[in-house]
């Protein structure tokens, strides 16, 4: 009795390296449209922060009848607001995302933070901590400096989302635990350029 022999079917070695190289070209065609896509939703977000943004500062108008400060008693190259007159008004070096907080949702933050306490160091002709800081910024307000609120982030930016503990032009001194970084800011003045970039 004859047996009938059984053949099997299977891929070549040149029909399976076509295969992978099929694969390979799809592959190469759809990342760059999913990295579009979600570039796409990232700009997305980063237009909705702007928007809410823009709501919480003309809420801000309604109520206050002004739009917020971009900075509060911000101390720099050597001016003088307090001095030895104790004067009310004290460095704070707070931003004006602060005054914000109540309308984007952050009530408790804005209860939490201290506002007659300073924000950041004063950066004075190199000298940290002038007389008339109002309080200790390592203390007081550190929790609060440091807490990242996605709505002042940008998605697309790359960057590390806080400032280190270094010696910079962020008003953040060697001393201190670092602060939560911003990728919207006020329009300020030249002279203000030290504080730009930091939340609060």
């Amino acid at each position: 009795m004859l047996r009938s022999r059984v053949r099997y079917k299977a891929f070549t070695l040149i029909e399976l390296l076509v295969v992978i190289a099929i694969i390979a070209v799809l592959i190469a065609l759809l990342l760059p449209a999913v990295q579009q896509a979600r570039e796409a939703a990232r700009r997305s977000q980063c237009r909705g922060n702007l928007k809410q943004i823009g709501l919480a500062l003309h809420n801000y108008l309604d109520q206050s009848k002004v739009f917020p400060p971009s900075r509060l008693n911000v101390g720099i190259v050597g001016w003088n607001y307090g001095g030895s007159n104790k004067t009310p008004l004290r460095y704070t070096n707070a931003s004006g995302w602060t005054m914000l907080l109540p309308f984007l949702d952050q009530g408790a933050m804005y209860k939490a933070y201290d506002h007659k306490a300073a924000a950041s160091w004063s950066y004075v002709y190199g000298v940290y901590s002038p007389p008339d800081m109002e309080g200790n910024p390592d203390t007081v307000n550190a929790k609060i400096i440091k807490t990242r609120l996605p709505i002042f982030e940008c998605p697309s930016d790359p960057n590390p989302n806080f400032y280190p503990n270094i010696d910079q032009y962020y008003s953040i001194s060697s001393t201190t635990s670092g602060g939560a970084r911003t990728n919207y800011d006020f329009n300020i003045q030249y002279l203000e350029y030290y504080y730009q970039g930091c939340a609060f």
